[in-house]
């Protein structure tokens, strides 16, 4: 999903993490802040067997990276 972020141009996406119950959460939290990325939501036991879902909100750019990295 994409929201405006006013006059400059510059959108915000949303996409939800299942994350891998392997996953220290703490350093995905971590991986926020150091990508300019917002919690938006987190459920501790989300549909995908359980594990982890997170959804987050920031850039197009920032998200793809991070998504890379996990």
């Amino acid at each position: 999903m994409y929201k405006g972020l006013g006059n400059k141009g510059d959108y915000l996406m949303t996409y939800t993490f299942d994350i891998a119950y392997d996953c220290p959460i703490l350093d995905f939290l971590d991986f926020l802040g150091d990508h300019n990325l917002k919690l938006e939501s987190f459920i501790p036991h989300g549909p995908g067997g359980g594990n982890p879902e997170i959804t987050v909100s920031g850039s197009p750019e920032s998200i793809e990276k991070i998504k890379k990295i996990i």
